[in-house]
């Protein structure tokens, strides 16, 4: 038995960094600086989501999708009888 499945353009449904599972790793602060307010703190973490929207396909996280995603159902096609499977995706989405 063959199948050609043809799934759905891979895309980033959401980059989630919770301020509360956030740690600051070093701050360094002189005389002239307090330390980070709650404000900063959030102004980081959005430029953080937006460079992360920015960067996700040269961080190769598209291609570790389609590869994990095409594992995925040649194993579940294969153990319900399939024999020729062959995966496509539709055009992915640019953000």
């Amino acid at each position: 038995r063959s199948i050609d499945l043809t799934l759905p353009a891979i895309k980033l449904l959401a980059v989630n960094m919770p301020p509360n599972e956030v740690r600051l790793a070093y701050q360094k602060v002189n005389g002239l600086r307090f330390e980070f307010t709650a404000e900063e703190r959030n102004m980081l973490l959005r430029q953080g989501e937006a460079s992360i929207r920015e960067e996700v396909q040269s961080l190769g996280i598209y291609d570790d999708a389609r590869t994990n995603a095409e594992a995925f159902f040649k194993t579940m096609l294969a153990r319900i009888g399939y024999e020729d499977i062959t995966i496509r995706f539709e055009s992915d989405e640019k953000e």
